[in-house]
């Protein structure tokens, strides 16, 4: 699930520089800025999947809280990015801000469908050991 996510991103991420690039000049400042919003966006919430799923193992009563941390972390530290990103003098920031809110919401739309349409048990059960005799 989480590898068609990744892979979708990064296919993505390649093409949008290249139609990012064609539409808005200099070619290779544009296509560095998508190609870096792309990987940091797509490399921190996959980082930030592979965290809730390592929580799921967890106590149940830490999951929520821990979610909920999970998320503050991601976003602080896209935020923290993008604040040290401002100070770059070769990016191109009309095409960064779109290429992370299309990577952003490519990631979502694409981790929501593996959900959806991936192999799951109907029951999670588990089958009572019968005692030998």
């Amino acid at each position: 699930m989480l590898w068609h996510a990744l892979i979708v991103g990064v296919v993505a991420t390649l093409v949008a520089a290249v139609v990012a690039g064609s539409l808005v000049g200099p070619w290779l400042q544009v296509a560095g800025s998508v190609g870096l919003a792309g990987a940091l966006v797509t490399g921190s919430l996959a980082a930030g999947v592979g965290a809730i799923r390592w929580l799921l193992t967890q106590h149940d009563a830490v999951i929520l809280p821990g979610a909920f941390a999970v998320l503050l972390i991601v976003v602080v530290l896209l935020a923290a990015a993008a604040l040290l990103l401002r100070e770059v003098d070769w990016l191109a920031r009309p095409a960064f801000a779109l290429a992370a809110l299309g990577s952003a919401i490519l990631f979502q739309v694409v981790l929501v469908w593996s959900y959806l349409t991936g192999p799951r048990p109907l029951l999670d059960v588990a089958m009572p050991q019968r005692a030998e005799d």
